[in-house]
């Protein structure tokens, strides 16, 4: 009787860190923007900007036939660009919300879920922005894909959740250690090609190897498929991922309940 009775303090205190975790990403996304000229079209122009030109010499290169791919190399590469960026964003956005309001945590005591709240918000902000993206790019290069588009749609904030089972692990940590806040942009770009985003897994030799054993690469590919209808699906395998990173994000919650007071104390 006891656990039904406090199930309404238990709602109401989840409600509240949700609402507290929206406030703060809108005071933020506000003021992010408003402090530019070109204002939401940010949000357009940073993926743009970052993944032209990575294609571009993927395309020189040849990381990828159109004859091999089943779908033409721009479309191939921008896709895997779009679906690595949710996985990222999910991982960097907890740290980088928590670096933000770092004068906010050292004044104001209050449930510090609402930054992971906060974080959430702005991934999934960015993904509706990529999964426009995505459509316009499958319009523009003649995409035919199959009713698997919408799992293709749905994985994108499963992405983002597999991202934010280590970006809860690393934001009490960053509030200590800058390393990882200046490291973390140096490790984008390494993990980037790690991945088989912008080229074809190579049949043999180290790169194979790293991608075969990379579980991002099941984040990134099986998705690619169903959203572009080019290849097969390891759907299993990308399942298989899935279940890691919801057990690390389990594992994750319980080291930020337990450390993330203690990182505030330190920073005081």
């Amino acid at each position: 009787v006891k656990n039904w009775l406090s199930l309404p303090k238990h709602a109401w205190k989840v409600g509240n860190i949700f609402r507290l975790g929206f406030l703060l990403f809108m005071r933020d996304f506000q003021y992010r923007f408003k402090l530019t000229y070109l204002g939401y079209t940010w949000a357009c122009l940073r993926p743009l900007l970052t993944g032209v030109p990575l294609i571009f010499v993927g395309s020189q290169f040849n990381f990828g036939s159109t004859a091999e791919l089943g779908i033409s190399y721009p479309l191939f590469a921008f896709v895997g660009l779009m679906l690595w960026q949710s996985f990222w964003d999910g991982l960097f956005y907890p740290q980088w919300v928590m670096r933000r309001t770092r004068k906010v945590l050292t004044r104001v005591r209050f449930p510090y879920k609402a930054i992971l709240v906060a974080s959430v918000c702005y991934v999934m902000f960015n993904i509706i922005v990529y999964t426009a993206m995505i459509g316009v790019a499958l319009v523009v290069f003649g995409a035919s894909p199959g009713p698997e588009i919408l799992l293709g749609v749905v994985s994108l904030p499963l992405l983002m959740m597999s991202g934010l089972a280590i970006g809860t692990l690393l934001a009490p940590l960053v509030l200590v250690y800058l390393d990882l806040r200046y490291g973390l942009p140096l490790i984008a770009g390494v993990a980037l090609w790690s991945i088989p985003a912008i080229y074809v897994t190579p049949e043999s030799g180290p790169l194979h190897v790293i991608n075969t054993w990379n579980p991002v690469t099941y984040l990134v590919n099986t998705p690619r498929v169903w959203l572009t209808g080019g290849g097969t699906p390891e759907t299993t395998l990308f399942m298989a991922v899935l279940g890691m990173f919801l057990v690390l994000s389990m594992l994750s919650m319980k080291f930020y309940e337990r450390t993330i007071r203690i990182a505030v104390d330190q920073v005081l």
